[in-house]
């Protein structure tokens, strides 16, 4: 009898840890199907992350990539994800010439990730385009201590350069753990003038509208664009107006400015292709650009691709066996089925609308 409850002791501990350890491993993950990319936790008051983009020329809210949806000029594909540790993604923008592969993978047992964006002409016979690159990160929480803030940042510098050099996001969370979250361009084809960051730092109220960090964007390039077309229509009519707005130039960039207690930060980066882009996501420290050069370097990100799409290719050749002996057989269609339906599975606590006004 005692041997019998010993041996129920130990099957519920082992139980317990390897559930935590799945938790913790299934803690991140490409959980936003509404977007074409976004990295969530999977969790009640979850901290989210997302890409958006646009041609910087160009001025035109139904031009901004962000959510997913049916479009001629946009296509975007998932050709690898194992549903846990490995994602590879390849966009083609069209409109902007743009062809750009994403590879999420994630390290630390799950706790730690990057996301590199590597960026080149669709159409290598036409110049590629100026574009506003745009990365947000947000806790979906109001409560007291959970906050998104820029660690380096420096009003005084800021207000003299017009930006920031590099971009250090610290993020604290009590659902989630503290977090730092770190950008870093690696190669980039725009000319000196767009060698720094732009951001914006908000306190939503509502916590479950903390992913409409587009229309966040949106007011702040919009509001300045119809003030400067209300300004050039006087000029034209020899009308004698004054602004009440400070119109920050160029016309689409954030206005850099931050509140010390914001659940939402949006960083921007002006680039053109091409370009290599990386997103590190590391657990708190008091030294997050140590770990990252030691952890997480430009060649060692590179590596930890090579591997993860390696071993992918490994694992599903074996798992798949009848697929990768046959000749004929489209084994990269079979990928891109099958990753596409791990990687747009979402999670959602509560309830939240997708709204699309038209």
């Amino acid at each position: 009898k005692s041997l019998l409850i010993l041996l129920l002791c130990t099957l519920c501990v082992y139980t317990i840890l390897a559930h935590e350890k799945y938790e913790k491993q299934m803690k991140w993950g490409t959980y936003r199907p509404q977007v074409i990319m976004g990295i969530k936790t999977r969790s009640e008051k979850a901290i989210i992350g997302g890409l958006m983009w646009q041609n910087y020329e160009r001025i035109n809210p139904n031009e901004l990539r962000h959510r997913s949806g049916m479009d001629d000029q946009l296509q975007y594909r998932w050709m690898k994800h194992d549903g846990r540790n490995f994602g590879e993604q390849i966009i083609e923008d069209k409109l902007n010439n743009l062809k750009m592969t994403a590879h999420f993978v994630k390290h630390s047992e799950g706790e730690e990730w990057t996301l590199r964006l590597k960026g080149e002409a669709l159409r290598s016979n036409e110049p590629t385009k100026l574009l506003s690159m745009l990365w947000y990160t947000g806790i979906e929480s109001v409560e007291d201590g959970d906050k998104v803030e820029l660690a380096n940042m420096n009003h005084a510098r800021i207000k003299r350069k017009g930006g920031m050099k590099n971009v250090l996001l610290k993020g604290s969370s009590k659902e989630n753990g503290n977090f730092d979250l770190q950008l870093r361009l690696n190669k980039c084809s725009a000319s000196r003038e767009f060698d720094s960051y732009q951001f914006s730092v908000k306190r939503i109220p509502q916590a479950e509208h903390v992913y409409q960090a587009e229309h966040v964007y949106k007011n702040e390039m919009f509001q300045d664009y119809q003030e400067v077309q209300r300004l050039q229509r006087a000029k034209e009519e020899q009308r004698t107006v004054s602004s009440t707005r400070s119109i920050r130039k160029p016309i689409a960039t954030l206005h850099n400015t931050a509140v010390s207690n914001g659940n939402l930060a949006i960083v921007q980066r002006i680039i053109k292709a091409p370009f290599e882009l990386d997103i590190i996501l590391t657990k708190a420290s008091q030294h997050p650009e140590k770990v990252v050069r030691k952890n997480y370097s430009q060649k060692q990100v590179t590596t930890q691709i090579q591997k993860q799409v390696e071993l992918y290719d490994k694992l599903f050749s074996e798992r798949f066996p009848g697929f990768a002996s046959k000749e004929n057989v489209p084994t990269e269609f079979i990928q891109f089925a099958m990753s596409n339906m791990l990687a747009n599975m979402g999670y959602f606590y509560g309830r939240a609308k997708h709204i699309n006004p038209i």
